[in-house]
């Protein structure tokens, strides 16, 4: 979108004599020559036209069509943080739709120039990722690493679940555990109210029971999961919900 592309002519017209050539656009602009350049304003679908005129007799036109899609590029989003363990090796990874990446900067990672390369941290980063798709639009997001020196389970201590699009969900989010058991959450009177046995921030609890929203108040939590060395880590908490 807006970006100019450039468009090639393939015919042959070595037994037609002279001829001229037009290109025709969707949006009613025409080009006289034998290749063109020409930048669409709006991502969609454009039909292009390349029409060959002999010189001598234009009745004889010839015509082949095209449709091209337009893209236009999509906005930049901040992954979820990655929890990492000093020299741990860990993967980061970008969004798929690209056909090339650039991460910056390239501390610490084995290939700065793939969708998931490999990172051996050492201190809290935020690292960027360029995404070049293949109609050229370039993307870029981003996402900090942040290192802890233990294994550990944690849950935010407070969440506002009004469907804004920001701390809507409690979740997992682990650092050097290997098998993630479960999260289980209480309210004051010892009900269970939502569990999971997932670390997708999607899959959090959305502060529902049963599809009711529950009341603003302290709620408990445990968590289990399996860590490094294969034993069973165990841990409970609190957190706030708040409306």
């Amino acid at each position: 979108m807006n970006v100019p592309s450039i468009f090639t002519n393939q015919s042959t017209s070595t037994n037609s004599g002279p001829v001229t050539y037009r290109w025709e656009f969707q949006n009613g602009e025409t080009k006289d020559s034998v290749d063109v350049m020409h930048a669409f304003p709006t991502s969609g679908l454009y039909k292009v036209i390349l029409n060959v005129i002999p010189t001598i007799c234009p009745q004889l036109v010839d015509s082949i069509s095209a449709t091209i899609l337009v893209e236009s590029p999509l906005n930049g989003i901040r992954y979820p943080p990655v929890e990492a363990r000093v020299g741990k090796p860990i993967s980061l990874i970008a969004r798929s739709f690209g056909v090339a990446f650039e991460w910056v900067p390239s501390t610490g990672l084995d290939n700065p120039s793939i969708r998931i390369p490999l990172l051996i941290p050492t201190t809290e980063q935020l690292y960027t990722v360029k995404i070049l798709n293949r109609a050229g639009c370039l993307n870029v997001d981003s996402v900090l690493v942040r290192i802890f020196d233990e294994q550990d389970i944690f849950v935010a201590g407070g969440f506002t679940p009004n469907n804004d699009g920001k701390n809507d969900r409690i979740y997992p989010f682990l650092v050097g555990i290997n098998a993630f058991h479960y999260l289980k959450i209480f309210n004051r009177w010892g009900n269970l109210v939502f569990q999971t046995t997932s670390v997708d921030p999607a899959l959090g609890w959305d502060g529902k029971y049963k599809g009711r929203d529950q009341p603003a108040d302290t709620y408990t939590w445990i968590v289990e999961g399996e860590g490094e060395n294969g034993k069973v880590f165990r841990k409970s908490g609190s957190l706030i919900l708040i409306r």
